[in-house]
């Protein structure tokens, strides 16, 4: 076969600029709890301030408070509300969409779980008694579900004996919920396994997640909590639990928290006393966890929030169970999948609650030192406006679009301060278009179209999905460039550099290799080896009739994770796709369809296709060879570009001939690194990943 040696360089995609993605704040003195709490409940109000419910006032939890006290942000001050009817600690709290609180459970003191539960009613300062549940509970979870309904999860039982008997350490299955409408509970299906300390969360299509958790009664002596790895599905509209995915490793204390792309992230955990710092992240469409960015510190009991640009923060907790409490927090950057420390806090907390206020400001309160005693001390972090220049600090990708839509991060302008009059009303994000936009004069090149228009608020770092308009992908590496423009209330205007906001969207992994397809009398047998893309989450897999068909909704047939796929209705005369989806349901590059014959015979492929395989060796020193197969002659051309996108180098047509081709790139002059090529042949264009290394 004809060999084509060329010295080219290539493009590596960047779905996000390198530059710091937020930034750094501090803590600062928070007015103090009037009184000491642990494991209360922390509930922002409607009105932007904070409910604190009971608690307890010891490190083991036994004496517990009815007492509650309610933070004015402004004001910075703790003021006495009213108590509860019933002392409670490790209880649920759960804001509704009229404004009260709902107080479900929680632990009594004495070895006693409670079935009690109230409502408060922050517009009168009023605790009024609900409806029971069935099963004392506490340290369980609590998820609103869509119908404005609460499902009641697991938990431990308490028991009447009192502490000496030790069954209070038993976890449960059983799980109910409540009817806000009517005030009763109602017994639903109970897990598979009985949990306590478990993650729990919200699907975006309404059902609940639930994950780990301790699922046998622990022994008092040696504190081995034994632990499960299981996750299982709720499906309210079933009322049936399904076994999901299961975590790399057992682990109870998992913290989980719903992403803005709907995906699940679960933080840390325990096993045997020790801290874990690996998280996952949970893909609903698959119902499979990934392994995501770990930890820079291990730790058990963390409290976790989203914050307003979808990022997500963990404070505190424990770095060994009961001995080693820690003052260190870190945030979760969604784009690029990673953790970065923040400054640590004041002091040691465990069992303490953190919340996002409205202003963007996180209160931290309360909780147990290393000292063992239960805390009054209450701290803020806040992010420093006036150390944030206007900046486009990420680009990210929106699931399930096909490329029509991306998400802007951008930085808050030093003067978006909600104080003040004349500061910063707006913001508006512009996508570059010189053919057809208009010229803007905050920015100095090029024509731009509005995409978008943000109020201000006060937050110090923002977040917006606009259209694209370009679908880029492996096959079509097209890029755009975005730009944000604050207004200020004068008429001053402040703008973020446009090399800033050069970003692709929405690249969906390359084609598999290597795609093998056996029929016999048990049907069609499709092996295959995965593409060079890191995140491919799983692969649907087409059948058609015809050497053309194409991939519609109604010709896949099934979807798996390995990289082999038995189809019992298949025959001789079937004809094959298979393709890569990633982990934010983006489509990769379908392989041309192929067909099979009888076990044992050559590899038929019915009427030759155009493809392009991936580059092999990849990595590579000095030179990889990438394989085609042309239907027909055509001249081929490879394009460079750099990491801007800007193209260095490109090769004259190459007359290739019908059939298996191949193209060898020299890369003796190119330093190492992540390039990128782009093959175009006739109407075909198709992108490639290289990576070099010296």
């Amino acid at each position: 076969m004809p060999k084509f040696t060329t010295s080219l360089l290539a493009y590596a995609c960047i779905v996000l600029n390198a530059s710091a993605l937020y930034a750094q704040g501090g803590w600062l003195p928070a007015a103090s709890l009037h009184e000491t709490r642990q494991r209360h409940g922390a509930t922002l109000l409607n009105d932007g301030r904070l409910l604190a419910s009971g608690g307890a006032y010891d490190f083991w939890g036994e004496a517990v408070r009815a007492t509650c006290e309610i933070y004015d942000p402004n004001a910075d001050a703790w003021t006495v509300s009213a108590s509860m009817s019933t002392p409670r600690s490790s209880h649920s709290t759960t804001i509704l969409a009229d404004g009260r609180v709902l107080v479900t459970g929680g632990y009594g003191g004495s070895g006693y779980a409670l079935t009690s539960c109230e409502i408060y009613n922050p517009a009168t300062d009023t605790w009024t008694s609900v409806a029971s549940m069935h099963v004392p509970r506490y340290r369980h979870q609590a998820v609103m579900l869509n119908d404005d309904s609460l499902l009641v999860i697991g938990g431990r039982q308490g028991n009447i004996d009192g502490r000496g008997s030790m069954d209070i350490w038993s976890p449960d299955a059983t799980c109910e919920i409540y009817s806000i409408s009517a005030d009763t509970w109602t017994r639903v299906a109970s897990m598979h396994e009985k949990r306590v300390e478990c993650g729990a969360a919200l699907l975006a299509d309404g059902r609940v997640l639930v994950s780990a958790g301790i699922n046998a009664k622990s022994i008092i002596d040696n504190w081995a909590q034994p632990s499960t790895a299981t996750c299982e599905i709720y499906d309210p509209v079933t009322n049936t639990w399904t076994l999901t995915d299961a975590f790399p490793s057992a682990r109870n204390y998992v913290r989980l928290i719903a992403l803005d792309n709907n995906r699940i992230l679960s933080v840390g955990g325990e096993l045997n006393r020790d801290a874990l710092n690996d998280c996952q992240r949970f893909n609903p469409n698959s119902e499979r966890w990934h392994t995501t960015g770990a930890l820079n510190a291990p730790r058990i009991t963390a409290e976790i929030l989203k914050l307003a640009d979808g990022d997500v923060m963990t404070i505190g907790g424990w770095s060994y169970l009961w001995t080693q409490q820690t003052k260190t927090a870190e945030r979760y950057l969604v784009h690029p999948d990673r953790w970065e420390s923040i400054p640590d806090m004041s002091q040691d907390r465990g069992f303490h609650s953190a919340t996002l206020l409205g202003n963007g400001d996180i209160l931290v309160a309360g909780g147990t030192t290393t000292s063992g005693s239960a805390i009054t001390a209450c701290e803020i972090y806040r992010e420093q406006p006036a150390s944030m220049p206007l900046a486009v600090t990420a680009i990210g990708d929106v699931s399930n679009d096909n490329g029509s839509q991306v998400k802007i991060y951008w930085t808050a302008h030093s003067l978006d301060l909600a104080s003040r009059q004349d500061g910063i009303t707006a913001y508006r994000v512009y996508r570059r278009d010189d053919a057809a936009g208009e010229l803007v004069p905050e920015l100095s090149e090029g024509r731009w179209t509005l995409a978008k228009t943000v109020p201000a608020s006060g937050l110090k770092r923002y977040a917006a999905v606009v259209s694209a308009s370009v679908n880029s992908s492996v096959d079509h590496p097209l890029y755009e460039t975005f730009a944000v423009v604050a207004n200020e209330a004068t008429g001053t205007s402040y703008a973020s550099a446009p090399a800033q906001g050069e970003a692709f969207d929405n690249r969906g992994p390359g084609m598999v290799r290597n795609l093998l397809i056996t029929t016999n009398v048990e049907g069609s047998q499709l092996t295959w080896e995965s593409s060079v893309s890191a995140d491919v989450d799983h692969y649907d897999i087409y059948r058609g009739v015809r050497p053309d068909f194409a991939i519609t909704p109604e010709a896949r047939i099934g979807t798996v994770s390995s990289l082999s796929f038995n189809d019992v209705e298949g025959d001789p005369s079937s004809y094959y796709r298979v393709v890569g989806i990633d982990r934010m349901g983006n489509m990769g590059v379908a392989i041309a369809p192929r067909s099979g014959t009888a076990s044992g015979a050559p590899i038929a492929r019915g009427t030759p296709s155009f493809s392009v395989g991936h580059n092999y060796p990849q990595p590579f020193a000095s030179a990889t060879r990438i394989s085609l197969e042309l239907p027909t002659p055509m001249d081929v051309e490879v394009k460079v570009y750099d990491q801007l996108g800007h193209v260095i180098a490109s090769t004259a047509p190459l007359a290739m001939t019908a059939g298996e081709q191949e193209i060898v790139l020299n890369a003796d002059r190119l330093d190492a690194g992540i390039y990128y090529c782009v093959v175009k042949a006739g109407d075909h264009l198709v992108s490639l990943p290289l990576t070099v290394t010296r």
